[in-house]
């Protein structure tokens, strides 16, 4: 199972610095990085629409960090019902005082009784967490999201692409990233199908960097080759027989 104590972690000591960090790692401005935050709940949006599938009502952003996705998350589904986790107690400081204008988002550590009991949720997403994780815990950390999610509730999971050198680049220049352990495609896939998920779909994202932004259009074409800086890996909790 997943670290559920608020015990200090690695994090804690990057959470002040998290944005610069990865701007310094990736050799982009601090545009690029908000682009590549909005970039993964954009994903999100389209796909929904694509697949008819209702705007979520609760969103659960698991390993939420500072807070990076929740404005974004606010705005492309306005109404919804957010809550973001995370075992670094600092960095949910960090969260709350960045999005303290949002209206319904909050906060909490993963150890909180709040999070532990109340209603479940629509829609799920672990963005950039797994990596950082003990390949051991992934199958503890899917299964507590899972049993948050309402029965055809949505988990979508974007994770760093080991196939794509320049990704490999980035992530070993950046200091939080020194113990990562970047997980193969269909890795993410066997985690889902362990788990119990349904309609796993693996997509490829991130083929254009933020400068060439206007490129991405094509990418909607080109989610099957595995040559994208990231990819997203998404599944459905199983509904009632």
């Amino acid at each position: 199972m997943p670290q559920c104590k608020e015990e200090p972690t690695e994090f804690d000591g990057y959470a002040s610095r998290y944005n610069d960090l990865r701007t310094c790692s990736t050799g982009s401005g601090r545009n690029a990085i908000t682009y590549y935050d909005e970039y993964k709940v954009r994903h999100i949006s389209r796909d929904l629409r694509v697949r008819a599938r209702a705007s979520p009502v609760r969103i659960l952003d698991y390993g939420c960090g500072i807070g990076n996705s929740a404005p974004h998350l606010s705005r492309h589904f306005p109404g919804a019902l957010i809550v973001g986790v995370d075992v670094s107690s600092t960095s949910i400081e960090h969260a709350r005082a960045q999005c303290r204008c949002l209206d319904r988002v909050s906060f909490a550590h993963l150890g909180d009784r709040a999070f532990a009991g109340g209603e479940l949720f629509d829609l799920a997403l672990i963005s950039n967490v797994l990596h950082h994780a003990a390949p051991s815990t992934h199958s503890g950390i899917i299964s507590l999201v899972k049993s948050r999610l309402a029965p055809g509730g949505h988990l979508y999971i974007f994770e760093h692409n080991p196939l794509n050198p320049l990704t490999r680049l980035a992530v070993h220049r950046c200091p939080f990233n020194a113990n990562a352990i970047l997980l193969l495609a269909r890795q993410a896939c066997s985690l889902f199908v362990g788990s119990g998920f349904e309609e796993v779909v693996i997509q490829y994202t991130l083929f254009a960097p933020a400068c060439l932004r206007f490129l991405g259009f094509i990418e909607r074409y080109l989610h099957g080759l595995p040559f994208g800086a990231q990819y997203c890996a998404r599944a459905t909790a199983p509904r009632p027989a």
